[in-house]
């Protein structure tokens, strides 16, 4: 009679496990699965080790139908609330591993990777971060073989449905752990990433040092960096055009024959003093940065009544395009493209995507 009620109650709690198992497979959250399963396991091993009520039920169900006295019953309810140690502390331990593993799941890191030059992925270097093998997933948005042929309007809507799917696939998977970014590839990809980003935090960014240690450097929090400032004259410019550019200098510094592409425009320069690879090395710097591009865009209505479209060309790190993306509003009436840098072209900013409005994701040609 034991078996029976300790079964029923097993069956009962290992039902619950099963539920939020498949719950969570569906959720695609398979560690937080093998989590429940584990504590459900383990709770029941806990409670049955103290024998049940449905036991003593069927105990004393028995008894009367055998006519049997109450010492008897007693003597059998005495040997059947027995603790069974050895089954507690294995339930103990298991619950134990549960919960364990939940913590663990919710310290993880899953970080986004844009890849469109080079594969180069965090898994390669996670000892150089600090970072444990097991910490963290990463999720790969993988440019490369679209960016082996020269850009046109085909190949772009294809980037543009495939960063999109990626980004979404990544919010959702990621809602409940941290979040980390790292991307090398184009800078207006890596901005229209951000787009699809608001209201998302990101805990960690990481940068490749392509210059020094051919490795990862993970920003910190810090101080004593270059101040990134507006180089422009406004009692200068020319508040009637309806196109301005705007340059972000932290990695090189854009000069203006650089932009003699852009007719008919005024230039807004934003620059660090001296820009270097690797300018920007920590997030409250980072944060910093982007909130003075950022009040340079939403301040432009003011010194341009007529503006229509802004054009943004960026020599800076990805971390920074991200978050300039993430930060662009779509309600403005204004457009915002954003440019590709090439060295080799006459112009030297071939093609642009547009970041807000009904054309969002659109190429322009230069």
């Amino acid at each position: 009679m034991q078996f029976c009620g300790t079964m029923v109650l097993f069956i009962l709690v290992l039902s619950f496990g099963i539920y939020f198992f498949i719950k969570f497979l569906r959720d695609n959250k398979k560690e937080e699965g093998f989590a429940s399963v584990f504590i459900a396991t383990g709770v029941e091993l806990v409670v049955t080790s103290f024998g049940s009520n449905f036991d003593k039920f069927m105990q004393f169900w028995v008894i009367l139908q055998n006519n049997a006295s109450v010492k008897d019953y007693l003597t059998m309810a005495n040997k059947s609330s027995n603790v069974n140690v050895p089954q507690m502390i294995a339930g103990i331990l298991i619950v134990g591993v549960g919960i364990w593993f939940i913590k663990h799941v919710k310290e993880r890191m899953y970080i986004l990777n844009i890849n469109g030059y080079f594969d180069k992925r965090i898994e390669e270097h996670y000892k150089e971060l600090g970072l444990d093998k097991f910490e963290f997933k990463e999720r790969e948005i993988d440019l490369f073989e679209y960016l082996k042929a020269d850009i046109n309007e085909t190949r772009v809507e294809e980037m543009v449905k495939l960063i999109k799917r990626k980004v979404d696939a990544f919010r959702n998977e990621s809602k409940e752990v941290k979040r980390g970014f790292t991307g090398i590839a184009p800078i207006p990809f890596i901005m229209l990433a951000g787009t699809y980003l608001k209201r998302i935090s990101f805990d960690d960014y990481f940068e490749f040092d392509k210059v020094e240690t051919e490795s990862y450097v993970k920003l910190e929090e810090g101080k004593n960096y270059p101040e990134l400032k507006d180089m422009t004259d406004y009692s200068k410019v020319n508040s009637n055009v309806e196109d301005v550019v705007i340059s972000v200098s932290t990695t090189v510094s854009i000069q203006k024959e650089q932009l003699k592409q852009f007719k008919n425009c005024e230039f807004i320069m934003l620059s660090v003093p001296n820009p270097k690879d690797l300018t920007i090395r920590y997030i409250n710097q980072l944060k910093e940065y982007k909130n003075a591009v950022i009040e340079t865009i939403n301040r432009l209505p003011e010194h341009f009544p007529n503006l229509k479209r802004i054009h943004l060309t960026c020599a800076t790190q990805s971390c920074l395009v991200l978050e300039i993306g993430k930060n662009l509003e779509h309600y403005r009436n204004y457009q915002v493209i954003c440019y590709h840098f090439d060295a080799q072209k006459e112009k030297k900013y071939p093609w642009g995507i547009v970041m807000n409005g009904s054309q969002q994701g659109k190429l322009v040609k230069a």
